[in-house]
This record gives structure tokens, C-alpha cells and sequence, in this order.
């Protein structure tokens, strides 16, 4: 099976500990992976850590340039991945 090196990903914070260091080395991590992921799943971060990551982004000078959702309940994070990788 031969895939195109871009598979759609998802990311699990639940129960992580997201500080402002964690939340820069991320959004710097897919920032230079995004050429492999068509489609970011982010699963149990809190709205006040996704506030944090948005503008922890902004500030270091990332733009997420795939689609990128947060979600609370895993089985729609899984959900919203199939559909829009189909």
C-alpha cells in the first residue's frame, strides 16, 4: 500500500499537563510537520490550553495551514478525521 506521505493525525492532551513551553514546542512541531498531515485532530485540551496555543502560535510567528479542530469527545474527533479524509 503506497500513500501519498500525508495521513491525517490526531492528538491526545487529556490528562496532559500543558504548559506555555509544551504548547510553543507543539505548535513549532507541527508547524514543520504539516507538509505530511492533511488534517489535525486535537483531543482534550482544554479551551482555556486551546486559547493558550492559538496565541502562543500567533506570538512564535506559526500558522497551521491544514485543517485543525479541538474537540472534547474522542468519537467525534475519530468521526470528523474519517470524513473529511475520505
Amino acid at each position: 500500500m503506497e500513500t501519498s506521505g500525508r495521513l491525517p493525525y490526531w492528538i491526545d492532551f487529556y490528562e496532559s499537563r500543558l504548559t506555555e513551553r509544551v504548547l510553543t514546542e507543539f505548535s513549532k512541531s507541527i508547524e514543520r510537520m504539516q507538509g505530511h498531515i492533511t488534517i489535525l485532530a486535537i483531543v482534550g485540551c482544554s479551551s482555556r490550553d486551546r486559547r493558550r496555543l492559538q496565541q502562543l502560535a500567533k506570538n512564535a510567528g506559526v500558522e497551521f495551514l491544514m485543517p485543525l479542530r479541538f474537540f472534547s469527545d474522542p468519537e467525534e474527533a475519530k468521526t470528523w478525521l474519517v470524513s473529511e479524509s475520505a
